[in-house]
């Protein structure tokens, strides 16, 4: 039985060139890679979630080609990790390949752990380089970013989005036609996904299967982010409910903590809107700010916050 891939993976990009945005940066990073010397060995990618960090870390390692050991730091960013980091990177593999570290979510790692691996990221053994991926460049020590050749990225903009949507479309098999009438789709996928492509793909996903137009742009317009899981946890603040089922929900959500706090947003404005319910105007206050730094603990302190009535917070 052929198992079908989620489109977010099926059309993850595997050539710079199968990227959207982010144009002039890709262009960088070729033109360094395409060196016959003075390649640099370590970079930094930094950025939003979900625009792309991870997709290039992975078509540089290609590029320069060599066995690749991938890690995620959020797990595995203690002393004794930069340890077997340094021990695995030290002797040159028995093919002679080049060694590629890829750390992501690099941010989470410890002040032993950077400490630890300073000297081997300013000289690495020969034909090792490193990756490194994070959403928040702000968090690692001065002297680990002086020692990156660094590229940002951004998220894409409404005109990347689109063009990535319609491709993705003719290339699941929709005629050109269809592709037209599915305009509205296209467009509203892309506001909603807030400039991330892995995002705008899992919601494509999840309505491409519908036959009826009408209904995929109704879909298209009841779509959140986690949306079953979102509203549950919307109605939950709504309702005032017990700090537990509320820990519960949040526990279960794997969406990108920014992401989730958009979908917050956009259901309480649209309760205030049709309802005029003060306590829709009372939760949107705990959601105004960004989790960019503060992450999953930002999400959970508002909605902590948020589950008390107006008198209980003051």
């Amino acid at each position: 039985m052929t198992t079908k891939l989620p489109l977010h993976r099926k059309f993850r990009p595997e050539k710079f060139e199968e990227m959207y945005g982010n144009e002039s940066t890709i262009a960088s990073l070729e033109s360094v890679l395409l060196r016959q010397s003075g390649k640099p060995t370590t970079y930094l990618l930094y950025g939003p979630s979900g625009c792309g960090k991870t997709t290039a870390a992975r078509i540089i390692a290609n590029i320069i080609k060599g066995e690749v050991k991938e890690l995620n730091i959020s797990k595995q960013g203690g002393i004794n990790e930069a340890r077997d980091i340094i021990e695995k990177v030290r002797y040159r593999s028995l093919s002679g390949e080049s060694k590629i570290i890829i750390l992501n979510e690099c941010h989470a790692a410890n002040t032993k752990f950077w400490n630890a691996l300073l000297e081997v990221l300013e000289e690495p053994p020969e034909d090792v380089y490193f990756i490194l991926c994070t959403t928040e460049p702000g968090k690692l020590l001065p002297a680990v970013l002086t020692r990156c050749h660094q590229c940002q990225f951004s998220k894409l903009t409404s005109r990347d989005m689109t063009k990535l949507l319609i491709n993705v479309l003719v290339m699941e098999g929709f005629e050109d036609q269809s592709v037209k009438d599915l305009a509205g789709v296209v467009a509203t996928v892309t506001k909603k996904s807030l400039g991330s492509p892995r995002s705008a793909l899992v919601m494509l996903d999840s309505i491409i299967d519908l036959e009826d137009i009408e209904l995929m742009e109704s879909s298209a317009e009841a779509l959140h982010v986690g949306e079953a899981k979102i509203i549950e946890l919307c109605l939950l603040l709504k309702n005032n409910s017990k700090w537990k089922p509320i820990a519960r929900c949040l526990e279960s959500l794997q969406e990108e903590p920014d992401d989730i706090r958009a979908a917050i947003l956009g259901f309480f404005n649209k309760d205030l809107l049709a309802t005029g319910d003060a306590r829709s105007a009372y939760i949107i206050e705990f959601f105004k700010e960004t989790f960019m730094w503060t992450k999953q603990a930002g999400l959970t302190q508002s909605c902590y916050y948020a589950s008390f009535s107006e008198d209980e917070n003051n």
